[in-house]
């Protein structure tokens, strides 16, 4: 079955399960008012509350770099040509810079405070239900996720099962296609004038494949993007994702071989994506594994 019925599939039964409105949303209104999301992020307030976050987030010794000057300075008219742009469908995105990040040497995206404005205006609307319909076995960019209370759940299963996996997906923002991501989305975000903004700023770095590194908007993006998989995975044995780092527990070499084997196809296959061999392994818990900088090991008793 390929991606597109697989996650036709899923819609369908998640649908059904929360019928009862106080668990969820339904399908004509995912996010919210889905019709109403453009609206909702073009809006004077909410595109103020955006340029206030991206305001304090921004270094004090880099505050009085120009384009964020500017903004600052003619703040009124600034904020009303953006709403403006954005509700006609005229805003379009300025180019990107790049810098290293040591020592993982991961390419950070540098893009103006305008558009980051944007993206987190985009945030804002549509993060409260696209979380709702996150995986729980996605802890990484999350609400009441962290990594402490990803390390906690690894240490509470180490008790019980004998053996795991410890996987890492390879490149995982730069490797997203966008085609499939977009595809994705649209299943969750009804309103097309939200999704053709979204393939806008998803086209920002690269015309066919990857996400900003350095953007609010991109670990949901990637999150959205494994739902199903994590949901899929979750199914078969007591598994976690912390973003691009994979963890599953179960009680046989065996069984753990053939999970990994069958992670490593649907990655590939569905969402292509690739395993990171080198980082990949399965291992007995006497032996020990490292999972999020932390390692874990039982003791013989």
């Amino acid at each position: 079955m390929n991606l597109v019925r697989k996650i036709k599939a899923l819609y369908s039964k998640e649908d059904k399960r929360y019928g009862n409105k106080d668990k969820m949303i339904t399908a004509e209104k995912r996010c919210r008012n889905s019709k109403d999301l453009m609206d909702e992020i073009a809006s004077l307030r909410n595109l103020e509350v955006a340029f206030k976050q991206e305001y304090k987030n921004t270094p004090a010794q880099n505050r009085d770099n120009k384009d964020i000057a500017v903004f600052k300075n003619e703040y009124d008219r600034k904020i009303r040509i953006l709403a403006q742009e954005l509700q006609k469908g005229l805003y379009k995105t300025s180019s990107v810079k790049y810098f290293r990040l040591y020592p993982k040497k991961r390419k950070i995206a540098l893009i103006t405070f305008k558009d980051r404005i944007v993206q987190r205006a985009v945030f804002n609307v549509i993060r409260p239900g696209l979380e709702k319909i996150l995986s729980d076995s996605c802890y990484a960019f999350r609400l009441n996720g962290s990594v402490q209370e990803a390390q906690k759940r690894a240490l509470q299963l180490i008790n019980t099962y004998p053996v795991g996996i410890k996987a890492d997906i390879k490149d995982f923002f730069d490797s997203i296609p966008h085609k499939r991501l977009i595809f994705v989305l649209k299943q969750y975000i009804p309103c097309k004038r939200t999704i053709k903004l979204l393939q806008i700023l998803i086209k920002q770095g690269d015309k066919r494949k990857g996400i900003l590194q350095g953007s609010c908007l991109s670990p949901l993006l990637s999150n959205i993007y494994l739902t199903h998989f994590d949901k899929q995975i979750s199914k078969k044995q007591h598994y976690f994702r912390y973003c691009d780092d994979l963890l599953l527990l179960t009680n046989s070499k065996h069984k753990a071989k053939n999970i990994l084997n069958y992670m490593k196809s649907v990655l590939k296959k569905d969402y292509g994506l690739t395993i990171n061999n080198e980082k990949t392994y399965v291992f007995d818990i006497y032996q020990g594994f490292s999972f999020l900088g932390v390692f874990f090991r039982k003791e013989r008793t």
